[in-house]
C-alpha cells in the first residue's frame, strides 16, 4: 500500500525532520510504502539542508522523498511564540498534491512508533474534511475555542492529520483557509484548520498524536493505567513544548534512542548535549543546596 505523508520544514529543524522520517520508516510494515513530501521555502531550506534530510536514504535507500517549494505565499503571515511560517504550508496540501484524494500530515517534532496504514485506511469514510486527535477536553483549548468562535465537539491537534484532499479541492477550502492567515490566532494554523473544518472533523485514537501535554494530563489519572500501558509502548510521541534536541523534556529519551539509531547520529553533538544536560542537572542541584542553606540561616526568600 502506498501512503502519502507530508511534512513542513525549515532550516532550523532539518536534522529533527530526518530523525522523524527515520522513525516512520523504521516502523513501517513490509507492505507499507510511504510517499514522503516535504513542503518548504527554498530560502529557508537551502540545498545543504535538503541534503541533510536526504541522509535518510543511506539507511532506507528505497524511500520516496520529494521536496516541494511553496514559494513566498506566506510572507507576512501572523507569527507567535516559536511557531514559524512553515506551519502554514499544510494549508496548501490539497492543491500541491492533486494526485491524491487522501493524505497524512505530520509535524517533524514527532517520533512514530507504529505503522500508519490502519488510520489511513479507516479514517474519512464519510463526509469529514479532516481527522485528528481531539483535544477539546483541555481547559486552555476550550477557552480558546470560545474566543475564536469554535463551537463543535471536536477540536484536533493538527500535528498529525488525515486530510480529505479530494473534498478540500471540490469545496475550494484552500482559499477559505488562506483568508485567515493574517489573523492573530493563539494556535495559528491549528485554529484556522479547526475553524474552517468544524462540524466535519473526525476524532481518531490518542495514540496517533500523543502530545506532551496530553501525556502529562493522562498521568494525573491513575485509573487510566491500562490505556497508558499501550500508549507508552506504541503511541506517536509529539514533542509539543520542549524539544529534546535542544533541552531535557518529557520522554526525551525516546527521541534520543531513535536519533542514535538513525543516519543523523553525530557523536560530537550527542556528547555536547549530554554534557550540557549533566551541567544543567548539577547546576539545579547546587542551586537547591544553596537555597536550602540560606533557608537554614534565615536569608532565603520564601
Amino acid at each position: 500500500m502506498k501512503i502519502p505523508i507530508v511534512f513542513s520544514c525549515d532550516q532550523h529543524v532539518a536534522m529533527p525532520a530526518g530523525v522523524c522520517i527515520s522513525s516512520l520508516l523504521a516502523n513501517a510494515r513490509e507492505e507499507t510504502h510511504y510517499d514522503i513530501y516535504i513542503l518548504h521555502n527554498a530560502e529557508n531550506l537551502r540545498a545543504e539542508h535538503r541534503r541533510e534530510i536526504e541522509k535518510v536514504k543511506t539507511q532506507y535507500p528505497d524511500c520516496q522523498l520529494t521536496f516541494i517549494d511553496v514559494g513566498n505565499h506566506f510572507t507576512g503571515c501572523f507569527e507567535v511564540r516559536n511557531i514559524t511560517i512553515a506551519a502554514y504550508y499544510r494549508l496548501m496540501i490539497a492543491e500541491l498534491l492533486p494526485q491524491y484524494d487522501k493524505v497524512l500530515y505530520g509535524d517533524v517534532d514527532m517520533i512514530f512508533r507504529d505503522d500508519l496504514s490502519h488510520v489511513y485506511e479507516t479514517s474519512l469514510r464519510d463526509n469529514e474534511l479532516i481527522a485528528g486527535v481531539n483535544t477539546r477536553s483541555n481547559r486552555d483549548i476550550r477557552q480558546n475555542c470560545e474566543k475564536i468562535g469554535h463551537t463543535a465537539d471536536v477540536y484536533v491537534n493538527t500535528g498529525f492529520l488525515v486530510i480529505n484532499t479530494k473534498l478540500w479541492r471540490e469545496e475550494q477550502l484552500t482559499p477559505k483557509l488562506l483568508a485567515h492567515t493574517d489573523k492573530p490566532y493563539k494556535y495559528v494554523d491549528q485554529d484556522i484548520i479547526n475553524l474552517v473544518c468544524q462540524g466535519r472533523t473526525e476524532a481518531i485514537p490518542l495514540r496517533y498524536n500523543y502530545t506532551n501535554s496530553l501525556y502529562a494530563d493522562a498521568h494525573q489519572h491513575p485509573d487510566r493505567a491500562a490505556q497508558l500501558s499501550e500508549l507508552e509502548l506504541r503511541s506517536t510521541v509529539h514533542y509539543t513544548g520542549g524539544k529534546p534536541w535542544k533541552s531535557p523534556c518529557l520522554r526525551g529519551d525516546i527521541w534520543w534512542e531513535y536519533y542514535r539509531r538513525s543516519a543523523f547520529f553525530d557523536a560530537g553533538f550527542y556528547y555536547r548535549q549530554t554534557m550540557s544536560y549533566i551541567g544543567l542537572g548539577r547546576y539545579s542541584f547546587l542551586s537547591l543546596a544553596k537555597h536550602l542553606t540560606l533557608r537554614m540561616i534565615g536569608k532565603a526568600p520564601r
